[in-house]
């Protein structure tokens, strides 16, 4: 994944994910 594009916003969508119940 070429996270030079959408790095910043990969990252947000990674700790909104980590915080929903049963995926962190």
């Amino acid at each position: 994944m070429s996270s030079s594009v959408a790095g910043p916003e990969i990252e947000r969508l990674i700790q909104l994910l980590a915080r929903l119940p049963g995926l962190g």
